[in-house]
């Protein structure tokens, strides 16, 4: 996937200031801090690094901002940052603030001398309401919709405006004159009138979001024309009953049994190929072969034999569970150009084994992505870090449900989590023939105290009336629920923007993604299904859950 590359003008060095006695000399770090970056009417990113550290014990780290000149972490908001002997880089999310107001941020260092701060700089926040960017794809190339609006309300209720979208349009709402509350909830509804079924219709509805920036769909990945072909030739290779993982920088490869070969179409010159080779279901170690610096039409042949066998892996603890997926890919910027990934490893419990091993190709690539599922009866369980080391230890995600009204007109529940957003599902599928069907679908994203106050809102009737058929919300049927939570993403609006945008300089290394589905009682998961589409999903766009 390209690592897009966002400009940012980075202050030099930065003189340490100590908080308290000037007669005590400052260590001589270095503290740099950058301009801030996706600054919203309440939010903005800003990185750090701190250098000349020596094993140095620091003990925190991180930026402190106020609406006052010179904040300290006495009189100011702070991140927190803790323990490095090492030169360090961090990024830091400020939010909670105030729309159209100017802050004031330094970063900082403790160690056991006391604290010190670089140089401050400012910004100011936003003075906008909602603004929609959305992408030239996103209907027709990303999801294939006929139609789609956009539907703002108030928390109260109160419709404060819509409006529908267009590819490669972008859509800025004035403030209202009277805001009549602070947080707001937003519909999008999604229409679907053409293939199978005939008309599907989905709405997604987010409780209690403060304006900002939406980005709806992201923009394809471009990839350039072929320069050539690469072709490996295999033998030895047990079609039948072991599986082929190849890939290049672009594109995985087209695999012929008849002519024993797989095909590439070459992209970038030199490009890298990497071919894994193991055992469905079983704890045999794979085979892997990677090729580095492959220059235009280049051909090769190997066999069996010509593969090396990996060594390092590590044990993951499934606790028992009915059936645990471990997937992983590689990590790593091959490239300045683009960011690639490969596939490393598939492993699949149906044994229901307490541990399953993971294999890796040493130290091959820098870091992985790992994806972890746990299925067991009506609940499905995801753990995904990118960036690291590959976890030992399937972590359960302690939340549940108990619905005692399922109606999305009554909708009452009693939810026990440990998670940060909550997504509810409703759906009925109505096949009237062997060429006619329609589906409603309604998700409500939002935490557990929105979600404990919702009250169904209409759609506003300028838009029903274009609508192809009647949305009905007497007909939907409750599905699942849906607990989610990010380890380094600590707000519904990095939610919403992990959802649909993917922000330049998101901190993304080292960040857990875990989540839990759990069905409705009685209505246990289709295993067999489930965890190819999964598969899938992960191999079209690892990076979009």
């Amino acid at each position: 996937m390209k690592k897009i590359a966002l400009l940012i003008i980075v202050i030099a060095f930065i003189s340490c200031k100590k908080d308290s006695d000037p007669e005590i000399q400052s260590p001589a770090y270095e503290i740099n801090t950058e301009q801030a970056v996706n600054v919203t009417n309440n939010s903005a990113w800003i990185s750090g690094s701190i250098s000349n550290i020596e094993n140095a014990e620091i003990s925190n780290y991180g930026h402190v901002w106020s609406v006052n000149q010179n904040p300290t972490t006495e009189s100011g908001n702070k991140t927190e940052f803790y323990s490095t002997n090492s030169d360090t880089t961090f990024t830091s999310k400020l939010s909670d603030l105030k729309k159209k107001t100017t802050y004031y941020i330094r970063p900082y260092i403790t160690d056991n001398t006391g604290t010190y701060y670089g140089d401050q700089i400012s910004f100011t926040t936003n003075d906008q309401f909602f603004k929609f960017i959305v992408s030239s794809d996103y209907m027709s190339y990303t999801y294939d919709l006929d139609r789609t609006w956009i539907i703002i309300y108030s928390e109260n209720g109160d419709l404060v405006d819509y409006l529908e979208i267009f590819n490669g349009e972008t859509y800025e709402i004035n403030w209202p004159v009277n805001p009549t509350s602070d947080k707001y909830n937003i519909q999008i509804l999604k229409e679907k009138e053409n293939g199978f079924p005939d008309v599907d219709y989905n709405i997604d509805c987010y409780l209690g979001v403060y304006p900002n920036n939406w980005y709806i769909g992201q923009e394809p990945h471009i990839k350039p024309e072929p320069i050539g072909t690469n072709t490996v030739s295999i033998d030895g290779f047990d079609d039948d009953y072991y599986y082929y993982a190849t890939r290049n920088t672009f594109d995985y490869g087209y695999y012929s049994n008849i002519q024993n070969q797989m095909v590439y179409n070459q992209k970038i010159n030199p490009d890298k190929i990497m071919i894994t080779y193991q055992h469905w279901f079983e704890e045999e170690p794979p085979y892997y072969i990677w090729l580095d610096n492959v220059g235009i039409n280049e051909s090769y042949s190997f066999n069996l034999s010509d593969l090396t066998e990996m060594t390092d892996y590590i044990e993951v603890d499934f606790q028992g569970l009915d059936i645990g997926i471990i997937y992983i890919e590689s990590e790593d910027d091959l490239s300045t150009d683009y960011w690639e990934w490969y596939e490393v490893y598939l492993n699949i419990n149906e044994n229901y084994d307490i541990r399953k091993k993971a294999y890796y190709p040493g130290n091959l690539f820098n870091g992985y992505f790992s994806y972890l599922t746990a299925y067991s009866n009506n609940t499905r369980e995801r753990m995904i870090k990118r960036r690291g080391s590959v976890p030992d230890q399937f972590v359960s995600l302690p939340s549940n449900i108990n619905i005692i009204d399922n109606s999305i007109y009554n909708l009452e529940v009693e939810i026990t989590n440990e998670t940060e957003v909550i997504e509810l599902n409703w759906e009925k599928y109505e096949n009237f023939n062997s060429d006619s069907a329609l589906v409603y679908r309604y998700t409500i994203h939002g935490y557990k105290e929105d979600i404990n106050t919702y009250e169904l809102q209409e759609l506003p009737s300028e838009i029903t009336v274009l609508l192809e058929n009647e949305y009905d919300y007497s007909r939907l049927e409750y599905r699942n629920t849906i607990f989610r939570k990010y380890d380094n993403v600590d707000s519904f609006d990095e939610y919403i923007n992990f959802i649909f945008v993917f922000l330049d300089n998101y901190p993304g290394d080292n960040m857990f993604i875990y989540s839990k589905e759990i069905r409705e009682e009685g209505k246990s998961m289709d295993i067999e299904v489930d965890f190819r589409e999964d598969i899938q999903r992960i191999r079209n766009n690892p990076y979009l859950y």
